[in-house]
């Protein structure tokens, strides 16, 4: 046996030989005679076709194959591991899986349009992992399968191609990349742990369709009853014209475009909203005053509104998850704007005010509301793409929500825009629920009303259950002299990060004569949606 092989002329027939490594130089080229194999425990490097009707068998453990873009007519894999590519192949009439993987790493695989593929399955499968792509030649409307795994896993994808023009260098390419999408939302809690990536070249005015077949033990994260079929398109996420077959793990999608992305998650919608809160609104700045953060932060990483006593008052509805933020989303950010003022509590309602699901969030210094990673759009789980309404609420302020007939907005998938985000700062009297006095107007800019220190649903001085009592007697216990500082609390009104009843910045003089311009006797009361 020879240990190495230099083809420089034409071998017109060769019979079964066994060999550690494969060389066709430039100008020479095999041809295979049926029945006949030449197997290769190492390396191959090809400058020329390899033809015939018999087969080239990869045997080796790491073996690596590099065609160099040339054909080869029929490949066998049959490694205890793998076989890699190191540059581009082509192969004409079969490829056979006996044992092993054929891994493209950067390098292409094209596989004509006539080409059998034999044997594949678990363990036995093209596996992309990196730029390399799988590609099938096609010349008319076809359904192929090509087949694709990782992790051990086998995961096919097939493709139909209805109607359309095919040129005569036209293909179907994809990926099965080993990651779940980097475009999921963070939040997202039920999705696979691969996605498969689409391209097409040389087909036109073509409908195409794909089926993938997903493992639902490995390759999994979360619920498989809760995922729904997702294609990214490079800017957002669709999923329209898709279904899921959790009994034979399939995920069909119609309607594939070039560049299309399929995954598959729990169902989603975004939301982007903004408002300020009258307590810690700076008319100069425009902006909120972040001191419950600046220094040393003392805003709880904690949902505070699944806690006493803010959660006699505000009930989480179809969210049973608390939120938790990584303390560094309360660090000091390079853009000051982004900067974190305090929690906030969401409520998600249809266009009939009815509740469909509540999320507690953060605000920004310029009234952004955000998820829990401080940058991201608020992230509704299980909920269809429909148009809503929201209610703003904040334990010492009253809450302010959006009209339905004039201010619903169309959320689903795609990070919302302008257009579909709600700006409770400039909205007009009749976007916002109740009349003008559910809110208040600094400078023409709308603010939550301030004051609420007893967390109940009004604003009073004096009388039953009111703000000042619960800040004087509640929480300073009766000593108008007491201060209470560094405190996360409904009595810090001008949300300073202090409570205190009389002297320099007191609560008490922020409420009578800031909120309510020093009438004792009035009552604001709040007004959204029951």
């Amino acid at each position: 046996m020879k240990e190495r092989i230099f083809i420089c002329c034409l071998l017109v027939l060769l019979c079964n030989c066994v060999i550690a490594q494969l060389v066709l130089d430039n100008g020479g080229s095999i041809t295979i005679d049926n029945n006949a194999a030449i197997q290769v425990a190492g390396s191959i490097h090809l400058n020329n076709n390899i033809t015939g009707a018999g087969k080239l068998v990869l045997t080796g453990n790491a073996a690596t194959l590099n065609a160099n873009g040339y054909s080869i007519s029929n490949v066998e894999i049959n490694s205890p591991s793998a076989i890699g590519l190191t540059g581009n192949v082509s192969i004409a009439n079969t490829l056979n899986f006996t044992s092993g993987r054929l891994i493209l790493n950067n390098a292409n695989l094209q596989l004509s349009s006539s080409v059998s593929v034999i044997g594949a399955g678990v363990g036995k499968y093209i596996e992309t992992n990196g730029s390399g792509d799988l590609r099938k030649e096609v010349t008319t409307a076809t359904i192929i399968t090509l087949p694709l795994g990782a992790n051990g896993d086998y995961m096919p994808i097939e493709i139909e191609t209805v109607g359309g023009s095919y040129s005569t260098e036209a293909y179907v390419a994809t990926r099965l990349v080993p990651n779940a999408h980097p475009e999921k939302p963070f939040k997202t809690e039920d999705y696979l742990k691969s996605y498969w990536k689409i391209n097409t070249a040389g087909i036109t005015a073509a409908t195409i369709n794909a089926t993938a077949t997903y493992q639902d033990v490995t390759g999994i994260t979360g619920s498989e009853s809760l995922m729904y079929p997702l294609k990214w398109n490079g800017t957002e996420w669709a999923l329209t014209n898709n279904s899921i077959n959790t009994s034979n793990n399939t995920i069909s999608y119609n309607m594939v475009n070039n560049g299309d992305e399929l995954y598959a998650a729990n169902k989603f919608v975004l939301m982007q909203a903004k408002v300020f809160l009258q307590g810690a609104y700076n008319s100069v700045t425009g902006k909120m005053n972040d001191n419950l953060r600046a220094g040393t932060n003392i805003i709880p990483t904690a949902d505070p509104y699944r806690q006493m006593p803010y959660a006699a008052t505000f009930t989480h509805s179809n969210n049973s998850n608390t939120e938790v933020a990584n303390a560094a989303v309360f660090a000091t950010q390079s853009n000051d704007d982004n900067n974190i003022v305090d929690w906030v509590f969401i409520e998600l309602r249809n266009t009939s005010y009815q509740l469909v699901q509540t999320r507690s969030a953060l605000i920004q210094k310029d009234g952004d509301i955000v998820d829990i990673d401080g940058v991201s759009p608020l992230f509704f789980k299980n909920v269809d793409a429909a148009n809503y309404v929201i209610t703003v609420r904040h334990r010492n302020h009253l809450g302010l929500a959006a009209e339905a007939t004039n201010y619903a907005k169309a959320l689903n998938f795609s990070r919302p825009t302008l257009a579909n985000s709600f700006d409770f700062t400039t909205a007009t009297d009749n976007q916002l629920f109740g009349n003008s006095a559910a809110y208040k107007t600094i400078n023409n800019i709308n603010v939550l009303w301030c004051g609420n220190a007893n967390a109940n649903s009004n604003l009073r001085y004096s009388g039953p259950s009111n703000d000042n009592a619960a800040i004087l007697t509640t929480i300073l216990g009766g000593s108008s002299t007491l201060l209470s500082s560094n405190i996360y609390s409904a009595g810090d009104l001008n949300m300073n990060r202090n409570v205190r009843y009389s002297g320099p910045s007191n609560d008490n003089s922020f409420l009578i004569s800031t909120v309510l311009g020093g009438v004792t006797t009035q009552v604001i009361s709040q007004q959204i949606p029951n």
